[in-house]
């Protein structure tokens, strides 16, 4: 007989793991699709401002990102009183998040993975800023990296190109600005301003 020898087990485990890549491609796609479209439709009049404890929420996002590592420590460096913003704070964690996020991915390619976030004061509000010690990016690759579906092609563990968009569209909202800056080899630091009142 011709007919195919079904005696190899395997071919339900190979299944399965198809199965389980198409439904995870497919929920990237739709988060990918949400995002753009949550971007194109953010407006400043839509913010929630208030008072916000940047230290709290930074920390706490530190936590979720160390409970999630399974055992891969960053050592995290963040500065005293960092001052609170004034924003909205759905919106100002997923900057937070997308910034630790990127920083902590990135740290992980050196030996000794550091993160740093601090601030300081600017006319008119405050810059906070994320540093970390991974492999950094060409200077000039800086301006594009904020850019819809850009992303730093050298970089682990690359995401969906969204992210840094996000980050910028809420910033600008808020009436402040994003900026990166990085050496090949020395790290790189993403950073941001909030006016000291985004009403």
């Amino acid at each position: 007989s011709n007919a195919p020898r079904r005696s190899d087990s395997s071919q339900p485990e190979q299944a399965a793991r198809l199965a389980h890549k198409v439904l995870d491609s497919s929920r990237r796609l739709q988060h990918l699709m949400e995002s753009v479209s949550a971007l194109a439709r953010l407006q400043a009049e839509d913010l929630q401002v208030q008072t916000v404890s940047t230290t709290d929420l930074v920390r706490s996002l530190i936590r979720e990102l160390d409970e999630g590592s399974r055992g891969a420590r960053v050592a995290c460096v963040v500065a005293r009183d960092l001052p609170p913003a004034q924003a909205d704070a759905a919106l100002l964690r997923r900057v937070w998040q997308e910034l630790l996020d990127n920083a902590w991915r990135h740290a992980r390619s050196h030996g000794q993975p550091r993160i740093e976030i601090g601030y300081e004061a600017v006319p008119g509000g405050h810059a906070y800023f994320v540093h970390d010690n991974g492999l950094g990016f060409e200077p000039e690759k800086a301006a594009e990296l904020f850019g819809l579906f850009q992303r730093a092609q050298s970089g682990p563990a690359p995401g969906l190109g969204v992210g840094l968009a996000m980050v910028r569209r809420i910033v600008e909202c808020h009436g402040g600005r994003v900026w990166a800056t990085a050496r090949p080899g020395q790290g790189a630091s993403f950073g941001f301003s909030l006016p000291a009142d985004a009403s």
